[in-house]
């Protein structure tokens, strides 16, 4: 019954994702007011409204919002989307909807390939490099050993 009030013909229907649009929106805000300093949607609001026109709302408010818990939500979000778009993408490549990191090697490849870059004394870039070239080296084998005779693969394999 559910199943059919969010998706239609397989895809997601406009509503669900109009709700999960607003659902992410809210959470952002309840994000902004609750913490240690708890904050008033008015007060956000008004922080907002002031740093648009150039000026400051008040130095507790200003530093909490702008300084400490909007670049956290924001980098929370774009991490949280860049993963969801690495894990579609990595199960369409695959074509198997089980298809992760984990069960094709390539966190356990990537991290062989991170420590060797470590115990080598690698700059922060050599590392992400290395790190990043084993992972790929590692989806190449785990794709290759997952052939079967004729050459393709399948999605139990």
């Amino acid at each position: 019954m559910m199943t059919r009030l969010v998706l239609k013909e397989g895809r997601l229907r406009w509503s669900a994702i109009i709700a999960l649009i607003v659902g992410l929106g809210l959470v952002m805000v309840l994000s902004l007011m609750l913490g240690r300093y708890t904050l008033t949607i008015g007060y956000i609001y008004n922080a907002a409204w002031y740093r648009l026109y150039g000026l400051s709302f008040g130095e507790p408010v200003d530093s909490v919002v702008f300084n400490l818990r909007l670049p956290r939500i924001l980098l929370a979000v774009l991490a949280g989307a860049g993963l969801a778009s690495a894990g579609t993408a990595f199960q369409g490549i695959f074509g198997n909807p089980l298809a992760t990191p984990d069960t094709l090697g390539v966190t356990a490849g990537t991290s062989v390939g991170a420590v060797s870059a470590l115990i080598l004394n690698f700059s922060l870039v050599g590392v992400q490099l290395l790190s990043f070239v084993a992972g790929i080296v590692t989806v190449v084998v785990t794709t290759l050993i997952a052939r079967n005779k004729r050459g393709g693969t399948s999605v139990v394999m």
